[in-house]
């Protein structure tokens, strides 16, 4: 808002409630006793020229006033009725020597009583600037008053304003507005301020102004409202250093497109969109000697709602309280709400999304240029609820610069639609591509498709449990990546690696990469005869590791170890396949080479391949050779393990038709 000449907002409302009291009114007053001095004179002489009557007040010689008039239109038991008045009263105002005069078409004038009824085309002026009008005007001297029932309107540089009906009371300073108050500041870059209230008191032994019965400031856009209004002034009457505006209290703003700077309160809290401030009270506190906001505080259940822009989310807070802070210029730097802080953040258009964060305390800091958000930090608990997704922490910390969300201690994102509930210290959440990053003691629970490719939400299984110290998440490739200490469990299978990378190229299809010293146990999930005790899982250790969902596929490679109970395999690069649900080991193909061993046997062929369900190991190749230890050694093409009742099958070569069985020794006593 424009700075107003001669005063600034307030100091306009000062001099329209005081200014008719101080300057006019005050100077009506009879004068306090005081004994007269030695030559000095206290008196009422009067006299008459050629065309005009002159009265005058004489108080130690010195002049309190002097009352002209054109005629006098007869004596009444009133008093003299006089016409075309001019009545001047000197007096003193911020330390100088002023002077103001009453002007009307009539004048009903008792002087012994101390009484006088100004009316028809009533116009007070003074010499600082201040004008009255009005059609009646009645003083009291007995009574220490002055009052018009009539319209009034006043004038003062660029302030002007009405109301209907005034009074003065003289013991302890108090100027009364009847109703319809009106007040109007001429701006030098910017619309008109206008102030509008039912009725107004101005106290100057309280150094208070209150509006009551509805109070409405306007500045071209801008807007505040309530149902009363107190002003505390300083004890010079010349700064407001307070401003309360109290019951059903609404601040609206338009941005910049309003026009509007500086001064009032809506422009304060005006940024570049629209905003509008609800609460019971509004307290606002001055800078000391500027016109400039320090702090303001909205109170109870207050609610601000910023409108979205093209650049620009918007925003809706709510709380039991909000608290406003402004820098030296009356900028806004911060503002923070307490208690049931529910703040709602949604961007421009119909496609717009929306974010709700619930916390004890938020704390947002703002860009003093513009008063848009810059970020937002939430503690004492936080919920967040963006579409589906879900969030919990501590603390957060939103940038609105980069779209960053951060939430610290015990953070949680639960996604149901991805089916997918992340846990780690420390959570950050890229708004702007959807990334994601989480920090030591990482836990993150995805649901398994109900069959491998199809991409169903519903469940197979439990879920997949992964954990590591470190994750980072590219929500435009969908993959994420854990890092140190990377473990996924699926029901009793488990693969750890120091790298874990689960994406998901094409939809519903995931794929699982492990690097890095790679360990895996799966289980085959078939029930081993009575008594022979086997079922054991299948441990896998290499380098790297490969699952594909939709080839139901594991695959080894890199110095491939694999065993199952006493079977153990070494090769170049083993494949799990899976069965059509993903849940269970149909067979594991090793090679090429592949060395086999069980206990003292030895067996090398090209390839291996191992079949849980019946717990079988096919040895094939040009050449596969069994050993053991020094009591056997064969050659063939094929060989089977059997491992539920020790059986070996080699097959030789097919002109051959060899077969050979052979069981394993008993154990010695």
């Amino acid at each position: 808002m424009a700075r107003s000449d001669p005063r600034t907002l307030r100091f306009a409302l000062l001099g329209a409630l005081i200014a008719v009291g101080v300057a006019v009114v005050v100077s009506l007053r009879r004068p306090p006793a005081a004994a007269p001095r030695p030559g000095g004179t206290s008196g009422v002489a009067s006299g008459t020229t050629a065309d005009e009557l002159v009265y005058r007040k004489i108080v130690d010689g010195k002049e309190r006033y002097v009352v002209r008039a054109k005629a006098m239109l007869g004596q009444e038991q009133e008093g003299t009725r006089l016409r075309q008045v001019e009545a001047a009263f000197p007096h003193v105002y911020e330390g100088k020597e002023e002077q103001t005069l009453i002007r009307a078409d009539e004048c009903l004038y008792d002087a012994e009583r101390q009484k006088a009824t100004f009316t028809g085309s009533v116009k007070v002026t003074t010499t600082e600037g201040l004008e009255v009008m009005t059609e009646s005007l009645v003083y009291n001297g007995t009574k220490g008053t002055a009052r018009s029932d009539e319209h009034v309107d006043f004038a003062r540089g660029r302030m002007s304003g009405s109301s209907t009906g005034v009074l003065y009371r003289a013991e302890g300073g108090d100027l009364e507005f009847d109703k319809d108050v009106y007040l109007k500041i001429e701006n030098e870059d910017g619309p008109p301020t206008e102030i509008r209230g039912g009725t107004a008191i101005a106290s100057k032994a309280e150094a208070m102004v209150r509006f009551a019965g509805g109070v409405v400031i306007t500045q071209g856009n801008d807007e505040v409202k309530s149902q009363k209004l107190n002003l505390n002034l300083s004890p010079d009457l010349q700064d407001v250093y307070r401003a309360v505006f109290i019951d059903d209290m609404e601040l609206r703003t338009g941005g910049r497109a309003s026009g509007a700077r500086g001064g009032s309160p809506a422009a304060s809290f005006s940024g570049g969109s629209g905003r509008t401030l609800q609460a019971r009270k509004l307290d606002a506190w001055f800078h000391e000697g500027t016109r400039h906001l320090r702090e303001a505080v909205a109170v109870p259940d207050a609610t601000l709602v910023i409108e979205p822009t093209a650049k620009t989310e918007g925003h809706r807070l709510a709380a039991r309280t909000i608290t406003f802070r402004f820098d030296d210029g009356g900028r806004l730097v911060e503002l923070s709400g307490q208690q049931g802080v529910v703040l709602t953040t949604s961007s421009a258009g119909a496609k717009g999304t929306s974010r709700t964060v619930k916390s004890a305390v938020v704390v947002a800091r703002t860009d003093p240029a513009s008063g848009d958000i810059a970020a937002s930090e939430f503690s004492g608990g936080v919920e967040i609820v963006e579409g589906q997704r879900r969030g919990t922490a501590q603390s957060a910390r939103y940038e609105e610069t980069t779209k960053t969300l951060a939430l610290a201690g015990d953070a949680r994102v639960l996604d149901p639609g991805q089916g997918s509930d992340l846990r780690a210290e420390a959570i950050d959440i890229d708004g702007r591509t959807g990334n994601l990053a989480a920090r030591e003691n990482v836990r993150h629970q995805i649901e398994r498709r109900s069959r491998a490719g199809s991409g169903a939400a519903a469940a197979s299984g439990r879920p997949w449990q992964l954990t590591s110290r470190l994750l980072d998440y590219d929500a435009a490739a969908k993959a994420g990546r854990y890092r140190e200490n990377a473990l996924l469990r699926a029901d009793d299978d488990e693969v750890r690696a120091a790298v874990l990378v689960l994406e998901e190229p094409r939809p519903g299809q995931r794929r699982l990469v492990g690097s890095g010293g790679v360990v895996s146990i799966l289980h085959p999930r078939t029930r081993p005869e009575a008594g022979k005790g086997r079922g054991e899982p299948v441990e896998t250790k290499s380098a790297d590791l490969v699952y594909e969902e939709e080839k139901r596929t594991v695959v080894y490679t890199g110095d491939v170890h694999v065993r199952q109970a006493d079977i153990a395999t070494v090769s170049p690069q083993a494949t799990a396949f899976l069965s059509a649900d993903g849940t269970k080991i149909d067979s594991i193909v090793a090679g090429e080479p592949v060395e086999v061993k069980q206990g003292a046997r030895q067996a090398k062929g090209t390839k291996g391949t191992y079949t849980p369900g019946n717990e079988t190991m096919l040895l094939v190749g040009d050449k596969v050779t069994l050993e053991e230890g020094d009591k056997q050694r064969l050659s063939g093409r094929s060989l089977t393990f059997h491992a539920r009742d020790d059986r070996i099958l080699v097959d030789g070569r097919e002109v051959e038709r060899t077969e050979s069985v052979f069981r394993r020794e008993p154990a010695r006593p």
